[in-house]
């Protein structure tokens, strides 16, 4: 091994000296030592020890000196920081040339209010109902699980075929460039039509709930079972109240309805 100047490799022991000279492996290649005048490290050598080894000009070795633990993990760790930023920048880019393909398909304006809509529906508290105590929140997605029909426990269950419906309204947006035909773009009012036929059968489930009882059919007492009922239920319905996510989700649904019925020239488009 020869140099014209002098310079530090990272090597590994494999044989430590003894009556013989030790083995370093080294740049590829392996090179005798011992440890006179070589070994720079108060720690006896070993085998598979990793060190750093310092050549003179000519290119024989000119000391040798143990690589602590924690030197390695820390090189280790910054290798793996380095690697993951490279592929976190690759896969930002990745992710913006797709959201970009996606805004050219879909337009920004229906792109940023789907966005908006999902963000909305899973993470924005969209209701809030006065309870007898502190009033408790939901986001649009956790009131689909609630119990309407028994309001004064409002039980969380299954969300079943109805919040299933609600995540394919939803998604509708971002179908509609993937579709040839000619009315595809009317998907994009899904999510309002959505909203609206949830409002109408929550309202149905809570006039059922706050019904008067059966037993009570007939003369005055039927016509006072009737308004305590009335009541019951006009107090329910003061208790809730709309908030962010609401808003944020109304909004977007009326913006994708008016971008699905918005007069343009659509063309069908064409996969490759």
């Amino acid at each position: 091994m020869t140099t014209t100047a002098a310079s530090t490799a990272r090597g590994t022991i494999i044989k430590v000296p003894d009556s013989t000279p030790g083995l370093l492996f080294v740049e590829g290649q392996q090179a005798s030592f011992t440890l006179e005048g070589c070994w720079r490290s108060p720690v006896a050598p070993a085998a598979n020890m990793t060190v750093d080894v310092q050549f003179d000009p000519g290119g024989a070795i000119g000391g040798i000196a143990a690589v602590g633990p924690q030197q390695l993990a820390r090189e280790r760790l910054d290798r793996l920081s380095g690697i993951a930023q490279r592929h976190g920048r690759a896969a930002a880019q990745i992710a913006w040339l797709g959201v970009g393909a996606l805004a050219i398909r879909m337009g920004r304006t229906a792109l940023a209010a789907t966005a908006v809509l999902w963000v909305g529906w899973f993470f924005l508290p969209a209701i809030s109902i006065a309870s007898f105590g502190a009033p408790q929140s939901y986001t649009l997605w956790q009131a689909l699980a609630l119990d309407w029909r028994s309001p004064l426990t409002l039980l969380s269950g299954s969300r079943g075929l109805w919040a299933v419906a609600g995540l394919l309204a939803i998604a509708s947006p971002v179908a509609v460039p993937f579709f040839r035909h000619a009315r595809a773009h009317l998907l994009n009012a899904a999510p309002l039509v959505f909203l609206g036929l949830t409002v109408i059968t929550l309202r149905w489930d809570i006039s059922r709930a706050f019904g008067p009882p059966a037993e009570a059919a007939g003369g005055a007492l039927e016509a006072l079972a009737r308004d305590m009922a009335a009541r019951a239920q006009a107090a329910f319905l003061e208790a809730i109240s709309f908030e962010l996510g609401a808003w944020a989700i109304g909004g977007a649904a009326l913006l994708l309805a008016a971008h699905a019925f918005k007069p343009r020239a659509r063309a069908a488009v064409e996969f490759r």
